[in-house]
């Protein structure tokens, strides 16, 4: 059976998505807590670099809202901070996607800790 592209880079996202869920629940030990990475947060950010069509404000958005609900946030506390940081890696992609692979690491990272700042003002 033949899918399309189209199909397949669906099935990639919501792939991807669910792949980081289960990340998220995976528990560290207490020593190694801080090291966990949220990871629907960094897949988020990574597919919207790379997958712009699929992944954009709107997907941000509804991933925020979970994320509110899941750490029993004040709704819209994480979506405003994602849909604000999805906004400026969307905005500026072509300059981030120049930059090569180490540098679209930097400012994925950059864009985390931006956005951790945010959720740090906001509480």
């Amino acid at each position: 059976m033949v899918y399309s592209p189209l199909i397949k880079s669906i099935a990639f996202v919501l792939l991807s998505f669910v792949a980081g869920l289960i990340l998220m629940f995976i528990q560290l030990p207490p020593r190694f807590e801080w090291l966990q990475p949220q990871w629907l947060v960094l897949i988020l950010f990574c597919m919207a670099l790379t997958k712009p069509l699929y992944v954009n404000v709107g997907i941000a958005w509804f991933i925020g809202i979970f994320l509110d609900v899941m750490y029993n946030a004040p709704i819209g506390e994480n979506a405003l901070a994602l849909v604000l940081m999805t906004y400026l890696l969307i905005k500026f992609r072509q300059k981030t996607l120049q930059l090569g692979l180490l540098g679209s690491s930097l400012v994925i990272f950059v864009l985390i800790i931006f956005y951790q700042f945010l959720i740090f003002l906001m509480f």
